[in-house]
């Protein structure tokens, strides 16, 4: 299996292949050397670009309550990852906020609120005053998710790239890949490196 690109993503992805017994060659056209631990950690959601009401619009409540909770889901794998490869400090959990800043926004808001609730999350209505006194923002009010997480993603990705590397799978840095032929039983990706 090829995976293109070595950030975090294509890193829990290959990850999750090598843990099924696959043989996986990653590929990356930037430089991925271990970079030291920077100790920053990055705010991990299940929100998407799209609102869970405009979805339901679209696409329906089932559907979209599903792209939903499995965005929560990538959360939870998030940290169950960083446990299993020995990174306690890398990730933890927190709540996050998500703030109407005009009065407009309210209404869309407020049906955000419902429509999440009736999802499953664990969520509630912040007014400006708790906006402020909880998260020191200032907004017209606010959805308070409890579902959410911060990861340390230097030092998740490259402790996943070595456990990778350490049970045979192959990591080539400053490699693009460039073309792809496929068939109904293989894909072969040329890159811009010589044979390796």
């Amino acid at each position: 299996m090829v995976v293109i690109g070595a950030g975090i993503t294509g890193t829990l992805v290959a990850l999750e292949l090598v843990d099924h017994g696959f043989e996986v060659v990653v590929l990356d056209r930037r430089g991925c050397r271990p970079w030291q631990h920077c100790g920053e950690h990055r705010h991990t959601q299940y929100e998407i670009d799209e609102l869970l009401v405009d979805l339901t619009e679209v696409y329906g409540e089932e559907t979209a309550h599903t792209a939903y909770q499995e965005c929560a889901r990538g959360i939870d794998l998030v940290g169950k990852r960083a446990d299993q490869l020995g990174l306690a400090s890398c990730f933890r959990r927190s709540p996050s906020v998500f703030i109407a800043s005009k009065v407009k926004d309210l209404p869309v808001l407020r049906a955000e609120l419902d429509a999440r609730r009736s999802a499953g999350f664990d969520v509630r209505w912040l007014e400006p005053d708790d906006l402020s006194r909880r998260w020191g923002l200032t907004g017209r009010g606010a959805i308070e998710s409890a579902h959410g997480g911060s990861v340390d993603p230097y030092l998740l990705t490259h402790a996943g790239l070595a456990s990778i590397v350490g049970r045979g799978a192959r990591v080539h840095d400053r490699t693009s890949a460039t073309s792809f032929e496929s068939t109904s039983r293989t894909v072969r990706v040329a890159t811009d490196q010589a044979r390796r």
